[in-house]
């Protein structure tokens, strides 16, 4: 690691805060940078020959849990790096026994009520066994991982990479699907599903690469948003809600402020003063 008046990498993939006030943010490039708002810091992690330092440039997911921050790379397993000394802990890598972390290509790493620390791989779900150090392979969600998140009825949503959106609910036995289904409007616009988000209302979004979705929990229905009626572009990345209820979408041809309300939205592009 080395301090810097700059992040290590351009592509950046994911961005979270620790406890103590630092924002780590993983890039697909060039590591893992943490930046400390009070400091005025940088210090970028990049691979090196130490047993403590991370191994891989290409970071996807990131979850900070106490002192801890879980590393997910994009296919050399996941790491555990100790917030306070800046270096890795615990390793776990792609193995074949019970127990063992099933793949090495770590998309998004959760967490939900129970505290579980859950990894989302291109083989499914793993969840993190404390007592044993090991993992545990979820038997329902066995595809290709994007991102989960657990609402507030404690239902687990995962976005899926050519399977849809799957839902599960350990405790009512609530459970299932969300599919595209060809000339039929009423449903996802694509089973390439990026990301996924709850807002105020507890209606749930979906980014896909053919467009946004919103699934209303009251009427149980789809609502489709594609460039035939409101996106800039199909192929959408993420969302975030603000605090005026506006929610904030990025896509591949810049970033949509939407107001969920009166369906009315603002592009930002270059020419508003974003990098590209």
């Amino acid at each position: 690691r080395s301090r810097s008046n700059s992040l290590s990498g351009n592509l950046i993939h994911e961005i979270v805060p620790d406890e103590a006030g630092n924002i780590w943010v993983g890039t697909e490039d060039a590591g893992l940078n943490k930046i400390n708002p009070v400091k005025n810091t940088i210090t970028n992690f990049l691979p090196g020959k130490s047993k403590e330092s991370i191994s891989y440039r290409n970071i996807h997911g990131l979850l900070a849990s106490g002192n801890e921050l879980w590393v997910g790379t994009y296919g050399n397993g996941l790491e555990v790096l100790n917030i306070k000394t800046g270096k890795v802990v615990r390793r776990y890598k792609e193995g074949t026994k019970p127990g063992d972390l099933g793949n090495n290509y770590i998309v998004c790493i959760g967490t939900n009520r129970n505290r579980d620390i859950l990894v989302g791989t291109f083989l499914g779900i793993y969840k993190y066994n404390k007592a044993a150090d090991n993992f545990i392979k979820d038997p329902y969600f066995t595809m290709q991982i994007q991102n989960m998140h657990e609402d507030s009825d404690g239902t687990l949503w995962v976005a899926s990479y050519g399977h849809g959106v799957y839902y599960l609910n350990t405790k009512t036995g609530l459970r299932g699907s969300f599919k595209m289904e060809r000339k039929n409007a009423s449903t996802i616009p694509s089973n390439y599903v990026n990301n996924l988000f709850e807002d105020s209302r507890h209606n749930i979004w979906f980014c896909t690469e053919a467009g946004v979705c919103k699934y209303d929990r009251n009427t149980k229905q789809i609502e489709r948003y594609t460039n035939e009626n409101e996106l800039p572009d199909n192929q959408s990345f993420k969302i975030l809600e603000d605090s005026k209820g506006f929610l904030w979408i990025s896509t591949s041809n810049g970033l949509l402020r939407l107001d969920p309300e009166t369906k009315r939205y603002r592009t930002y592009t270059i020419a508003n003063g974003l990098l590209t």
